[in-house]
């Protein structure tokens, strides 16, 4: 069972909840944190299916007007599908805790392999990558000169039927131990060392290898998959081309931090010159990115600070201004 989640460092400062806490207050945080706790355990997968706005509240411990957390959340926090509500995006920022069921499974088909090869041997057979517990209990006594149905006899043990494909490769060696859990399960190796000709460290791809150039990663950081999000959908542009113009950011180490980065959007989101003729200036997320639109301020914001008016006190650095914010909301929920 799932005893965590994750929460982005960025999520303070994504603009869905600022506007949820705008709409909501922090009561509908918390809801939607507790909802997401409860889903971690009952419903790994993100699918809310057969549940209806009044059983998501109640799921979220909502206190305050009915209806109101659910229809702030459908759009932004929950999406529709043809199948019923589905949380938006749950696999993506949260593989780990998606995955519980299947790890469970192949957890299973480890410990089999421990306690009854034969068994094991049996299930790869048949194709099975995973087992359920009650399929586990059924499997671990299963012997094949005794317990092998046969047609037609009520005797034998209810054992799941035959799988229809067939291994017909080699067999993979058992898993020595199941797969341990953790917190991090994309943490990536940071460096490679090599202790010597005879002994040499594990690596994982190419770009590891001594004379090797490092290949760009295809993966998407988590980082550039929440600025994407936040991006006005409208004017996003194309995802690889943003993902080129961050990649090049961050090998110059010119990209600043995430918080700083939605701080910005969240300006020129709000700036006359976005909102003028529709939305027909604002750039493309790629673009964004390439004029650097976080060391600028919409023209608005530049005027006040140079028409005589009291100037404004000196900005506080990111990790001053993360600082600030966690004192501030901590204040918050303890008045709450």
């Amino acid at each position: 069972m799932n005893t965590d989640i994750r929460l982005s460092v960025g999520f303070w400062q994504h603009p869905k909840a600022k506007k949820t806490v705008r709409r909501l207050g922090l009561e509908g945080i918390r809801s939607l944190q507790i909802l997401w706790a409860w889903v971690a355990v009952n419903r790994p997968d993100g699918n809310l299916c057969g549940m209806d706005w009044e059983d998501v509240e109640l799921a979220a411990d909502w206190q305050g007007e009915e209806r109101k957390f659910f229809d702030t959340c459908l759009g932004m926090w929950i999406d529709e599908s043809p199948d019923g509500y589905v949380l938006h995006d749950w696999q993506e920022h949260n593989p780990w805790v998606a995955e519980a069921e299947v790890r469970g499974g192949q957890s299973r088909m480890a410990k089999l392999a421990q306690v009854n090869r034969e068994a094991y041997d049996e299930c790869l057979r048949r194709g099975f990558e995973g087992l359920s517990q009650e399929e586990y209990q059924r499997w671990k006594s299963w012997r094949r000169a005794h317990n092998e149905p046969q047609p037609g006899d009520s005797t034998g043990p209810d054992l799941p039927p035959l799988c229809d494909r067939t291994a017909t490769a080699e067999r993979p060696p058992a898993k020595p131990s199941a797969p341990s859990p953790s917190p991090n399960p994309e943490e990536e190796i940071q460096e490679c060392v090599f202790a010597g000709a005879r002994e040499e460290a594990p690596v994982r791809d190419a770009s590891c290898l001594p004379g090797k150039e490092a290949a760009p990663s295809r993966q998407p950081s988590l980082a550039f998959q929440e600025f994407f999000d936040a991006y006005p959908e409208r004017h996003r542009g194309g995802r690889l081309e943003a993902q080129a113009e961050w990649g090049a950011l961050a090998a110059t180490r010119a990209l600043p931090g995430l918080p700083r980065l939605l701080d910005a959007l969240g300006q020129w989101e709000d700036s006359e010159a976005w909102k003028r003729q529709g939305g027909r200036y604002v750039p493309s997320a790629a673009n964004f990115l390439k004029r650097e639109y976080w060391l600028r301020k919409p023209p608005e914001l530049e005027e006040r600070g140079g028409n005589g008016e009291r100037a404004r006190p000196r900005a506080n650095t990111v990790a001053q201004q993360q600082t600030r914010d966690n004192d501030d909301m901590a204040k918050m929920l303890l008045q709450a």
